[in-house]
């Protein structure tokens, strides 16, 4: 009985395997996304000239439902990851991540860091991460499937069988999202 492992070490690897997946697309999406976000700010250097003159401004009226509108479609285009093995995840993630470091980095050198974190830091978090999420549920199939556990179950079934919990990782972005369009239209009305 030596040679035999106890139903409780057999149970924690197996429940370790099963949030492996999880743990390794959460860390491959926020590199991803990092990835994007420090190159748009270190490779704009003096962009404050770009940014708009107050007497210039469009008058764009925002509401609760263009702000989801704006926000569920990039959310929803990082998710498509989901039907195309993660290809438009793996593009769309750091590309969102380069136009975010850039857009920062022009709001910071034009009215300072703290301007910008007063003004937006009440919705970016939620809305960010939302984002983050959807991209997480785009690339989580993939990861499911690549991983070399359960090899008797075919990757084409892997990836299938990861579906619930992709929508569900959806879901979650999309609860943040709202939760973000909510907010910033509050900051915006203020």
């Amino acid at each position: 009985m030596t040679g035999m492992s106890s139903p409780t070490q057999v149970d924690g690897r197996t429940r370790r395997r099963r949030h492996l997946p999880i743990a390794i697309t959460l860390t491959g999406t926020v590199l991803l996304f990092l990835v994007g976000l420090l190159t748009g700010y270190a490779s704009h250097d003096g962009l404050s000239h770009l940014a708009a003159d107050p007497e210039t401004i469009d008058e764009t009226t925002w509401t609760f439902s263009s702000i989801l509108a704006r926000n569920a479609g990039v959310a929803l285009s990082l998710y498509t990851g989901t039907i195309s093995l993660g290809l438009t995840t793996i593009i769309t993630l750091p590309v969102l991540g380069l136009y975010i470091g850039a857009t920062a980095r022009i709001g910071i050198e034009s009215v300072g860091w703290w301007a910008v974190a007063g003004s937006a830091g009440w919705y970016v978090g939620p809305e960010f991460l939302g984002c983050l999420i959807a991209a997480a549920g785009g690339l989580y199939p993939l990861v499911s499937a690549s991983l070399p556990f359960d090899s008797e179950v075919p990757r084409w079934k892997r990836y299938l069988q990861a579906a619930p919990g992709s929508l569900l990782l959806l879901s979650l972005s999309v609860g943040l999202i709202i939760l973000g369009a909510g907010i910033e239209i509050l900051v915006i009305d203020s």
